[in-house]
């Protein structure tokens, strides 16, 4: 009986099968034995190229999926923050700030998000302050503060502390960077009001008339470390007391004070009841 031996080229067959020889010399053996062995070795071939062919063809459709599922998720986290929407643009009186104020859904689109730019002599100071979330079922943000404005070339507000017309508690309040560096912004929100001071020097001072109602909330960054501060009082005023409440809010050795000469003060919880704390801001 004669053996016809075959080249490795004219056994093509899958990779996988090339590392047991033995199973390939016992098939050309065995085949090449009968009439027909040339055709059963070229037929065992072509199975065996067909098996490796499917293998790689769910290889490469399970990489299609997966691509395909990455691309949609960053496409969920990044659209919108790209597609974001500018509700307020108010350029301040001496035209040398311009603040914006945008508003993007987060994934999975029931809530909103509206964050604070602020820009000085064309360039950017302070990028994506979180002020306000709120869902499907909330009023829009515009309606719940309107009216923005620039009450000195500084200091920037928006609604009333107020929202049905009436007015808060008067009050007054002192400002004070008694930090080493520069304070970027130092926002301070109470009812339905929100005000931000920009670009406080080290050592500055600044004095402000301001309602209030139930309480106030503060929260500042520093310019050079960026390292945020923030805090809250509530106020309890006795019924009858129409005294003027003078309050201060003390930014010195990475704390932020909110104190009052008056009775009545109590520290709470922060901050603002409409965002979270600035911990947590890193979730939208």
């Amino acid at each position: 009986m004669r053996v016809h031996h075959h080249s490795p080229q004219q056994l093509s067959v899958c990779p996988a099968v090339r590392t047991r020889p033995h199973v390939v010399s016992r098939i050309a053996i065995v085949s090449s034995a009968t009439p027909e062995g040339l055709g059963l070795i070229q037929t065992g071939t072509c199975c065996l190229g067909l098996v490796c062919a499917c293998g790689e063809a769910k290889v490469k459709r399970a990489a299609i999926v997966l691509a395909s599922v990455c691309t949609v998720l960053l496409l969920i986290l990044f659209t919108p923050r790209i597609a974001r929407r500018v509700l307020f643009s108010t350029v301040s009186p001496r035209l040398r700030y311009k603040v914006e104020v945008s508003q993007y859904r987060p994934f999975p689109f029931v809530e909103r998000a509206v964050f604070l730019n602020v820009y000085r002599d064309g360039r950017t100071r302070t990028v994506h302050k979180l002020l306000y979330t709120g869902d499907l079922l909330d009023s829009d943000f515009r309606d719940l503060y309107p009216h923005p404005r620039f009450r000195s070339d500084d200091i920037y507000e928006l609604g009333d502390v107020m929202n049905d017309g009436s007015v808060g508690r008067p009050g007054s309040v002192r400002i004070v960077n008694a930090a080493q560096e520069e304070i970027s912004y130092l926002l301070i929100e109470t009812g339905w009001y929100k005000l931000v001071a920009l670009d406080l020097k080290a050592g500055a001072t600044a004095d402000l008339s301001l309602q209030y109602n139930g309480g106030l909330s503060c929260q500042a960054q520093l310019a050079d470390s960026k390292q945020r501060l923030s805090g809250a009082v509530s106020i309890v005023d006795s019924a009858d007391s129409k005294e003027s409440r003078q309050l201060s809010l003390t930014v010195r050795g990475g704390s932020l004070a909110i104190e009052s000469p008056q009775p009545g003060l109590r520290q709470s919880h922060c901050c603002a009841s409409d965002r979270p704390d600035p911990e947590h801001e890193w979730l939208y």
